[in-house]
């Protein structure tokens, strides 16, 4: 997501697989973006890196028995110091 104000939701044992890095706000101005993986059975998964945030506030949220799985994960690890 490269933009502000997205929110994407995997549940009802739904499922997103990525087969190269994931990036959740990769433009400085990218903020306010969202991943939520909730619910039994509901996975995100990536076979590269998740890289959560550029910009503040970012939020990776996993519940009731959802999964987020990667083989790095880095949370602000693209955001600028300062």
């Amino acid at each position: 997501m490269d933009a502000s104000d997205n929110t994407a939701t995997v549940s009802d044992s739904g499922q997103i697989k990525v087969t190269m890095d994931a990036v959740i706000g990769q433009n400085s101005t990218a903020d306010n973006n969202q991943l939520i993986v909730t619910g039994a059975g509901s996975k995100f998964t990536t076979s590269g890196a998740l890289y959560v945030g550029t910009a503040e506030p970012i939020d990776l949220e996993h519940s009731r028995g959802g999964v987020v799985q990667s083989n790095l994960g880095r949370m602000g690890a693209l955001a600028s110091s300062g």
